[in-house]
């Protein structure tokens, strides 16, 4: 999951600590980097007000602007039907996600 969906589905409550921590690892481990990647990446507190206020340092600190409600929907819609699209979920299971997620 690229970081703008991530942050997406954050902003939309749809993002657990756990799923945070590991995208964190993912991410370093493929060469993205920010400080506060490392630290949520070793974060072993997963309560939400200590990862989540990790988690949003980190997308500051690549750069990415906090999304309102309605772009991250946006976001997640777009990523979803790109997915369907590319054919790596079938269309029934992004349509459900859509419409879960929104």
């Amino acid at each position: 999951m690229e970081p703008i969906e991530a942050y997406s589905r954050y902003i939309l409550g749809y993002l657990q600590s756990e799923e945070m921590v590991a995208l964190a690892n993912s991410w370093l481990n493929s060469g993205m980097f920010t400080e506060s990647l490392n630290t949520l990446c070793w974060e072993k507190d997963l309560v939400i007000s200590t990862v989540g206020h990790l988690f949003e340092k980190a997308m500051q600190e690549l750069e990415l602007e906090r999304p309102d409600r309605i772009e991250a929907a946006r976001t997640i819609i777009r990523e979803t039907l790109n997915q369907i699209v590319k054919l790596e979920i079938p269309p029934d299971e992004g349509l459900l996600s859509c419409t879960t997620c929104i």
